[in-house]
């Protein structure tokens, strides 16, 4: 009985184990964020370094608090827009907090060096914490109740593998479609009101331009050159989310939690991402325990000797 109940044992805590390996999806991951702006009101040459740790919720409202209290209080020049005409999020996922203190080369850091540098007015944020069981930036830009009451919010576009939940935007597929949403709302935007367009960068869709797959530092390239060109006054907020390219792990799980909530949208929130984790650590934990339990009875079963075992009476 002793084995039995060293086995039971074992088989609750592998139970445990598996559980705390398909949970540690959850695991949180620090990352950079960047805001850069050639608006007047936030500062002919303002650029600033918080080096205070934040989540995406607190990242979204700082940013947000930050644009509205100081073009509210920049007297405005004739003709000139009082906010932003666009403000622009895009969430990469290449970036980690530690690529920015090491020799690290690729096109999207060269890219946010060369726009930070150049920008009237920049923040740099080098530690935000990202979970997967906490809402997203792309999620807190949307939903944030600042939207509502400091900046005139007219429309909000998304594109690429964001979740926002069953939020009411426009959907955009591909950089080109991106490129021309940009060029067409400097014409058809109502004057004062800004505009917030969401991108969220994943190497497993579709980034071609003129039949080239580009990268993400080459898509953020020319969504900055599309800004520039159109004469669309933004305020630009990078950061970096490795989720982002993880939706095909949830995407079955996601869908059933979804489907059993009515919800008729195919985005999954950062609750529902989470809960998929659990549920998935539990199925597997359950599978193992009764595969092992089923092996012990067969053994059990088994009550003649061992082909090698020494009869007693000998």
């Amino acid at each position: 009985m002793g084995r039995m109940e060293t086995a039971v044992a074992f088989l609750v805590l592998l139970g445990f184990a598996s559980v705390h390996l398909v949970a540690a999806e959850v695991s949180s991951t620090v990352t950079p964020a960047f805001v850069w702006s050639d608006l007047r009101c936030l500062g002919e040459k303002d650029q600033s370094v918080v080096y205070e740790s934040q989540t995406p919720h607190s990242l979204v409202g700082s940013v947000l608090t930050k644009i509205y209290a100081k073009c509210s209080a920049t007297p405005k020049l004739e003709g000139e827009v009082a906010y932003p005409e666009m403000i622009v999020a895009f969430i990469g996922k290449e970036l980690r907090s530690e690529d920015i203190s090491r020799s690290y080369s690729s096109g999207v850091l060269k890219t946010l060096q060369e726009s930070v540098a150049g920008a009237k007015f920049s923040m740099s944020i080098p530690y935000v914490t990202v979970s997967s069981d906490k809402a997203s930036v792309a999620e807190s830009l949307v939903s944030h109740n600042a939207l509502n009451r400091a900046l005139k919010i007219k429309e909000v576009a998304v594109s690429g593998s964001c979740s926002v939940g069953g939020y009411d935007v426009k959907k955009l597929t591909d950089v080109p479609d991106i490129l021309a949403y940009i060029s067409g709302r400097k014409s058809s935007r109502v004057v004062g009101g800004t505009d917030i367009l969401v991108i969220c960068y994943s190497p497993s869709l579709d980034w071609n331009l003129d039949g080239i797959s580009n990268s993400e530092g080459e898509v953020l390239a020319e969504v900055l050159s599309a800004l520039k060109s159109s004469g669309t006054s933004n305020a630009v907020l990078y950061s970096s989310d490795p989720r982002v390219a993880m939706e095909k792990h949830f995407g079955i799980m996601e869908r059933h939690l979804l489907d059993g909530t009515g919800n008729t949208t195919t985005d999954c929130d950062a609750l529902c991402r989470s809960r998929a984790v659990i549920l998935e650590g539990i199925f597997v934990a359950i599978t193992l325990i009764t595969i092992l339990v089923s092996g012990i009875c067969c053994m059990k079963a088994v009550k003649s000797p061992a082909r090698f075992e020494v009869s007693k009476d000998q």
